[in-house]
């Protein structure tokens, strides 16, 4: 057996490029009739600004999010979601396709560069390929608003290749780094999760030029990256009004840090065994990805730098940077590739709080260093001249398949809100926040009784949640149990007292059961909370319906 002749068989660039784009359409093709989902019904269904290209002035001002996502300020992202919808409308097989053509540009870059740090095609060509067949890449490639915000880290690619193309020249720049600069505008001003893009430039100088770069040179030649980084930064915090978007859990840089370094080992973990795969991981015990507010309060609080997770993933983190270090003389691509992974993450480290803790669509970019250090070392094993390398062909064949297999089966659990929800709770049976969107869309889709399971669940888990309550009430409503709906409905009330949804509902029961003195009282009561909550056309849209379904106000 010659070391599975991999030099001869994939000498060619075209050859592993075609085969690595094929695999990757073939483990995202079942995408490509999913339906909007989640996000997408806020930056595309919902969001009226990008539906008319007429807007593209705002496209650039302090409003260019839809309501309820300040704090994020993407104007290039907003751009590329206005042309999609002007491009596919509704069609959402057009957004898909498109997301798929920017995944397929990522993998093709992912291994142009990693055939750039290794000048080893069969590495860089199994690099490719687990990038582009890679399970925790569905979340940001296969919904709609992922592979828009996934473009920037592509753009980033982009930079990042025609910049080792033109480093180390002394002479005057050619037109590699003009294209460099470019691509790194177009990343940072799509997706802020690459701006740390200069890190990326100074470490691979420091890895792979050391002692021979001129460090003039290297000024001059990293400073427009840096003033682009810094330029983005600078409107966001006067366009935006701050840099962060949100707090720290509980006001807390300690508690957040301990829950960042407990995933920061997760990360790391999921990337070599994607088995678990959802939108909102349990991080440990009642702590999760996003959230916080529906987190165990008691969990986060008792805390501490002394948890065996938290040492045990410092430990790891530490043994990684240990390894990354250890091989900087050996092998200086594996240390390139320690560093690359984490610096990838320093932007969602919530150092700068995001109120996000886990996700895998931030694995994008970071990845590229992973699948770059897991070919490298099947190849190593595949090389041996004894049983080692038999060991390396499982490992090979088995990462192929199981990668392949689990991308298919993520697209199929996303596939809509309803199948993509069902999957989650059982990842996460005891998050609240899934059961009770479970819960919404059973009632939703004519399944009240699924709903009650799902909500009873939801309180059962955290009573105090005045939406879970209301929504059982509703529940409860359509199977004709009005006692056990006001029950809720009261309960929702209880818990906030303006809440002016289960007001308007009470009032109907009360209607309904003849008792009009008393549907009036939660009637008004309804509507003046809708009328003080700034929802007067809810409001006058609610009396209406109110009187001409039971003939009195």
């Amino acid at each position: 057996m010659s070391k599975l002749n991999f030099n001869s068989v994939l000498s060619n660039q075209f050859i592993c490029i075609f085969i690595i784009v094929l695999a990757a359409i073939a483990a995202f093709s079942n995408s490509l009739g999913n339906e909007f989902i989640v996000d997408d019904l806020i930056f595309i269904v919902d969001w009226p600004l990008i539906q008319d290209l007429h807007n593209f002035t705002e496209f650039f001002g302090q409003h260019n999010q839809p309501v309820g996502e300040e704090g994020v300020y993407s104007p290039l992202k907003t751009c590329l979601h206005a042309l999609n919808y002007n491009l596919w409308g509704m069609n959402v097989f057009g957004h898909h396709l498109f997301g798929l053509l920017i995944h397929l540009i990522g993998t093709v870059f992912v291994f142009k560069i990693a055939l750039r740090l290794t000048s080893n095609m069969p590495a860089s060509f199994l690099c490719g390929l687990f990038f582009g067949i890679h399970p925790v890449h569905v979340e940001a490639i296969t919904p709609p608003t992922g592979s828009v915000d996934t473009s920037g880290v592509v753009w980033f690619f982009a930079s990042f290749y025609f910049y080792t193309k033109a480093a180390g020249l002394k002479a005057r720049p050619g037109k590699d780094y003009y294209i460099a600069i470019f691509f790194a505008l177009l990343a940072i001003f799509t997706h802020e999760l690459v701006i740390t893009l200069p890190l990326f430039f100074l470490f691979y100088e420091f890895c792979f030029n050391g002692r021979n770069s001129d460090k003039k040179n290297l000024f001059r030649r990293t400073l427009p990256f840096f003033i682009i980084s810094f330029t983005y930064a600078f409107l966001k915090l006067n366009i935006a009004g701050s840099l962060a978007r949100g707090k720290y859990i509980y006001g807390s840089f300690y508690l957040t840090m301990l829950i960042v370094i407990k995933a920061l080992a997760k990360y790391v973990l999921i990337l070599f065994y994607p088995m678990a795969l959802t939108s909102n991981h349990e991080i440990s015990p009642g702590i999760f990805s996003v959230n916080w507010y529906y987190f165990d309060k008691a969990e986060v609080l008792m805390q501490s730098i002394l948890d065996p997770q938290v040492i045990l993933s410092m430990l790891f983190t530490a043994a990684m940077v240990f390894i990354g270090i250890r091989f900087y003389k050996i092998n200086k691509v594996v240390t390139f590739c320690v560093g690359w992974f984490y610096i990838s993450l320093l932007p969602v480290m919530n150092i700068i709080p995001t109120e996000c803790y886990f996700a895998e669509r931030y694995l994008y970019p970071g990845s590229l260093a992973f699948c770059l250090l897991l070919s490298i070392m099947i190849l190593s094993l595949v090389n041996q001249k004894n049983i080692l390398r038999y060991f390396g062909v499982f490992v090979l064949v088995f990462y192929i398949g199981f990668f392949f297999r689990q991308t298919l089966m993520r697209n199929g659990q996303i596939k809509n809100e309803l199948s993509l929800y069902e999957a989650e709770v059982k990842v996460n049976p005891r998050h609240p926040i899934m059961h009770r969107k479970l819960g919404f869309l059973y009632l939703r889709n004519g399944e009240p009784k699924k709903a009650i399971e799902q909500l009873e669940t939801v309180i059962k888990l955290r009573p105090s949640d005045p939406d879970a309550h209301f929504i059982l009430g509703e529940s409860y409503m359509e199977i004709k149990n009005f006692k056990k709906a006001m029950l809720n409905f009261e309960k929702a009330i209880e818990i906030d007292p303006n809440f002016a949804e289960s007001y308007y509902n009470l009032a109907g029961i009360y209607a309904f059961l003849g008792r009009q003195e008393e549907a009036s009282t939660y009637l008004h009561r309804s509507i003046k909370l809708f009328m003080e909550s700034n929802r007067p056309d809810e409001a006058e849209k609610l009396i209406e319906a109110f009187y001409t379904f039971w003939g009195f106000k």
